[in-house]
């Protein structure tokens, strides 16, 4: 596009002459568009406190087998911080997953398994996705 000095038209790529005050209308018009969508843009809605995931297997623990690495775990009757300890379960142990849930907490979110008797946070297993890799792994524990 070429912007002529002395004229006061605009030569578009077409060839056509477009006048100055109808091409700085537009740009007007649009940068007022703009700025009025931009703050809808931005602004701050609800937070997620928990997240499931689907049963794909990119995200899932289902179907997967989680070793205990810490030396003693409590499980929880539901994820969090806020459950109450309703087993144990100790390095070496072997359990069938049969769930997860991610958990916001202060500062940090938390994914929990479900080891089918209570739930853990997932720093205190680790997920392998069948009962030989499991067992294998276990065999370095002892």
């Amino acid at each position: 596009m070429l912007i002529p000095i002395d004229s006061c038209f605009l030569a578009s790529e077409s060839g056509s002459p477009m006048k100055t005050k109808d091409f700085y209308s537009v740009c007007c018009l649009t940068m007022l568009a703009l700025l009025l969508f931009l703050p809808l843009s931005c602004s701050r809605g609800r937070t997620i406190n928990t997240l499931s995931f689907p049963a794909t297997p990119a995200v899932s623990t289902v179907e997967r087998f989680a070793l205990v690495i810490d030396p003693y775990i409590s499980m929880r009757d539901q994820p969090g911080k806020d459950g109450i300890t309703i087993s144990h379960g100790r390095r070496g142990e072997i359990y069938s997953v049969s769930g997860n849930r991610l958990v916001q907490g202060d500062k940090t979110t938390v994914l929990w398994i479900n080891l089918g008797t209570g739930w853990v946070a997932e720093s205190s297993v680790q997920l392998y996705s069948s009962m030989d890799k499991a067992k294998t792994a276990a065999a370095l524990f002892e």
